[in-house]
């Protein structure tokens, strides 16, 4: 409520369309899911990626 009254005050028109988000993050799991079948899961390990990189050449 806070953002929303500093938005007003500063003239920032913004609002979240709570469907529209849902949509979004459901097509971004899809694209992730999509994207980890193709290369492997992701790793949060930036160790574990450094050493694929170099595996694969």
């Amino acid at each position: 409520d806070d953002i929303v009254t500093i938005q007003e005050k500063i003239g920032i028109v913004g609002y979240t369309n709570q469907e529209m988000v849902e949509e979004a993050d459901k097509n971004a799991r899809v694209y992730l899911r999509k994207f980890e079948k193709f290369h492997d899961p992701l790793e949060d390990d930036p160790g574990v990626l450094i050493k694929k990189f170099i595996d694969r050449g």
